[in-house]
C-alpha cells in the first residue's frame, strides 16, 4: 500500500463521524447554511446512485 506524503488517510470511523457531527451542529442551529445545503444535495445524490460492483 503506497502513501502520498502530506495526505491524510480517512478511516471508516472518521468518514462516519464527520457527517454525524455536522448533522448534530445543523440540528442545534436549526438551519442549513448555503454551502452546507450544496453538500447535503451532493450527499443525497450519491446515496441515490445504484451500488457499483466491487
Amino acid at each position: 500500500m503506497s502513501s502520498t506524503p502530506g495526505k491524510h488517510i480517512l478511516s471508516i470511523d472518521d468518514a462516519v463521524a464527520k457527517p454525524l457531527k455536522s448533522a448534530e451542529t445543523i440540528k442545534l442551529r436549526e438551519s442549513v447554511k448555503l454551502h452546507e445545503a450544496k453538500r447535503v444535495r451532493e450527499a443525497f445524490a450519491l446515496l441515490c446512485q445504484p451500488p457499483t460492483a466491487m
